[in-house]
């Protein structure tokens, strides 16, 4: 028996959960810091944001034709201090 939710022929597209990124503010705070490698990490994290951007464009604009829900910066975490993060 096939489920309702994916026997429906309406498209509903994809669906982006929090549009915005964590690494425009942790430049931010890198840029006024005193960390002598914050130069490095900077330019690690600007890699990293056009990564995020060339994928998002893959996944929304690219005209995919697939629904789907994008989770993005997902962090999780339990009580006990173990946690991890999921950029896309």
């Amino acid at each position: 028996m096939e489920s309702k939710l994916f026997s429906s022929k309406k498209k509903f597209g994809t669906i982006l959960f929090k549009e915005d990124s964590s690494i425009p503010k942790q430049i931010e705070f890198l840029e006024n810091s005193s960390d002598p490698n914050a130069g490095r990490k900077i330019k690690l994290l600007e890699i990293g944001k056009r990564g995020e951007e060339d994928v998002l464009f893959e996944l929304i604009k690219s005209n995919s034709g697939i629904d789907m829900f994008i989770l993005r910066d997902l962090c999780l975490s339990c009580s006990n201090d173990v946690g991890a993060q999921i950029d896309f």
